[in-house]
């Protein structure tokens, strides 16, 4: 009877061995090591026409999981990037971009659309959020697995916030992504990722295919590896090109442990995080002015001395600022309405109607701000536009034109975007000034 018992305990641990419990769980506390590699290869549709677009980009951060949800995935992390770097090129142009040391740390919380990142040391460029943004969300993967045991070929359906947030869409139109245990060996189950997904990103429309394979540890319960490739088909928005593009994403993890992220190392950041360090900052060409500005709002355009900004709330285009560096003043001497109107029609290229609102303030970097608040025609001439423009002036006469414009019916939806901006803007003494009272926008 003992030998029969025994028997049939093998025989049951055998075919509980059929199904594995494919489920991570993260905790309070817990480190992971991270190392992602992206490629994407493709095209982008310009006014140029068809145009090339390839690029790298290399991330390695620990992470230390700070909060979690009630399954188990992270909703709060820390991550500090020993290395982060991305370099593209686009229609024939190199682009590189890297971060600072000082913002290396980063808290990341959750959304539905992927993790958004903040640095403990102060406000991210664009560039800088695209390098460490831009990519795979990894909070998000262990939401690949179905949280069960499954037998060998077995299949399961994936959470479609999931799918959003992997596929780095800002909302969802629709996805059906599965997953299925395709083999276990050598103490590792390899699951494959296949399906669709459709939804809006920056305003515009994405269409993205999926395939993709992970590596589940199962001794360690952790995913360790995950092979993500995407076709991207993506039409225009306000602030991106029209494109078709092929994403590879690998993500290789570990449980190895970062002093960068010890009890002691972390003791006196502030994980909330102010506003203020949501923020991202603007700085303008040779680094004669900066700002700090919403997420929301894109650069689209930068040469020579004009840089031009849109606005994209959730996916709908509510305005446009441009931001002109002019001519600098002599400390001390002052501009009138008249000169203002036909510094900012020269620099506009459009015709202003009769001015509502004049008023002169100082912000709290001590840079004066003369503004106007009308209407007026657009470059085209067929439709009339909401205008705020600012003329900033820095302590030591360096000038800075702010130009908003939106369709008056977008007005409120903007609120005090343009208030916000200007009034963060800090302008530094620049190296001399002409003497000369009059001020060109070119």
């Amino acid at each position: 009877m003992l030998t029969l018992a025994a028997w049939m305990m093998v025989a049951g641990a055998a075919t509980a061995d059929d199904a594995v419990m494919l489920q991570e769980k993260s905790a309070p506390g817990m480190q992971r090591h991270h190392r992602v590699t992206l490629a994407v290869n493709g095209k982008m549709t310009t006014e140029k026409g068809e145009q090339p677009l390839a690029g790298q980009a290399v991330l390695q951060y620990p992470e230390r999981v700070v909060e979690v949800d009630a399954d188990g995935m992270p909703k709060r992390v820390l991550r500090y990037y020993g290395g982060a770097r991305a370099k593209f090129m686009v229609a024939g142009e190199d682009i590189e971009h890297s971060l600072r040391q000082e913002v290396r740390m980063m808290i990341g919380e959750r959304t539905d659309a992927g993790c958004r990142l903040w640095s403990s040391g102060g406000p991210l460029t664009s560039d800088e959020l695209e390098v460490v943004e831009d990519l795979l969300d990894t909070t998000r993967i262990a939401g690949l697995l179905p949280n069960k045991a499954v037998k060998e070929t077995e299949g399961w359906h994936i959470d479609k916030k999931v799918a959003q947030a992997l596929c780095n869409l800002d909302s969802l139109v629709g996805a059906e992504l599965t997953g299925s245990l395709k083999e276990v060996k050598d103490g590792k189950a390899i699951v494959e990722i296949k399906g669709d997904a459709h939804g809006m990103q920056q305003g515009g429309e994405a269409k993205i295919k999926v395939e993709a394979t992970l590596v589940y540890n199962i001794a360690d319960a952790m995913i360790e590896g995950l092979d993500w490739q995407q076709t991207d088909a993506r039409a225009a928005s306000p602030v991106a090109p029209a494109g078709n593009y092929k994403v590879r994403i690998e993500v290789k993890r570990d449980k190895s442990e970062s002093p960068s992220l010890s009890d002691s190392a972390i003791a006196a950041i502030d994980v909330a995080g102010k506003p203020e360090s949501k923020l991202l900052v603007l700085e303008g060409p040779n680094k004669r002015y900066k700002f700090l500005h919403e997420r929301d709002w894109h650069v689209t355009a930068a040469r020579n001395n004009v840089v031009v900004m849109r606005c994209v709330r959730k996916n709908e285009f509510l305005g446009q600022l441009s931001i002109a560096l002019l001519n600098d003043r002599a400390p001390g001497v002052s501009i009138g309405v008249d000169d203002f109107i036909k510094i900012v029609e020269g620099t506009n290229h459009m015709k202003m109607d009769p001015v509502e609102k004049v008023d002169d303030t100082k912000n709290p970097a001590g840079v004066t701000l003369k503004r106007i608040v009308t209407t007026g025609e657009a470059p085209s001439g067929q439709i009339k536009l909401a205008h705020r423009h600012y003329l900033a002036t820095g302590p030591g006469g360096t000038q800075v034109l702010f130009s908003f414009l939106c369709d008056p019916n977008n007005v409120a939806k903007l609120g005090g975007a343009d208030e916000s901006m200007v009034q963060t803007l800090e302008v530094p003494t620049a190296q001399a000034a002409t003497k000369d009272p009059r001020t060109s926008g070119r």
